[in-house]
């Protein structure tokens, strides 16, 4: 089902799927799209789709470049926006996860949350601007919650990290915790480090 201009445009031998709004689900320019089971409102949603299957998809050009992912639960603008083949995420907010490729399980809630995950897998980004920022992440299995907490994380895996500004210089180092406004802030040169409180 396609209501919209060029809505459902690209459906070659898909079944079951559901586009609403300007060029959802217009499909690749290369291929038609071959997935079924999705679910995708807002223009440009799903708009390059292939092979994806089994997604849900709300806002405008949310989940823009999938192409055989599937399994995911996407919505916001520009959320998952450049996602490719990545599967099983949940992904809440304005450009949330919007550099995801290929990670999966990962979730994320709040503006610009995980913005920079490329290829992390099983990672919980929850706050505005939480979660990788600066540059592109294979981190995963990492907990961040609060407004710009573990924001320059990159491959550092494993972390925990509760409060506003807690890990902002965390990049590469792994199993830390900080826990508290500005907890660990500093911290930039090791794993297995603990910070409690604010700092």
């Amino acid at each position: 089902t396609g209501v919209g201009p060029y809505a459902g445009y690209g459906v070659d031998s898909g079944d079951y799927n559901t586009f609403l709004g300007n060029r959802s689900g217009w499909g690749n320019s290369s291929s038609g799209g071959t997935g079924s089971f999705n679910i995708a409102s807002g223009y440009a949603s799903m708009c390059c789709w292939q092979g994806a299957s089994h997604n849900i998809v709300f806002g405008y050009a949310a989940a823009c470049c999938i192409t055989s992912g599937g399994e995911n639960v996407i919505i916001g603008r520009q959320a998952g926006e450049k996602i490719g083949s990545a599967g099983c995420n949940v992904l809440f907010g304005y450009a949330s996860a919007q550099c995801i490729d290929t990670g999966t399980h990962n979730v994320t809630a709040g503006t610009y949350a995980g913005k920079r995950i490329t290829t992390g897998t099983g990672n919980i980004y929850m706050g505005y601007q939480s979660g990788p920022q600066n540059a592109d992440s294979s981190a995963g299995c990492n907990i961040v919650m609060g407004w710009d907490s573990g924001d320059a994380i990159t491959s550092g895996g494993s972390n925990v990290i509760f409060g506003k500004d807690a890990g902002r210089c965390l990049t590469t180092a792994g199993s830390n915790v900080y826990i508290g406004t500005n907890a660990g802030c500093r911290d930039d040169d090791g794993g297995y480090h603990v910070f409690i409180g604010s700092s």
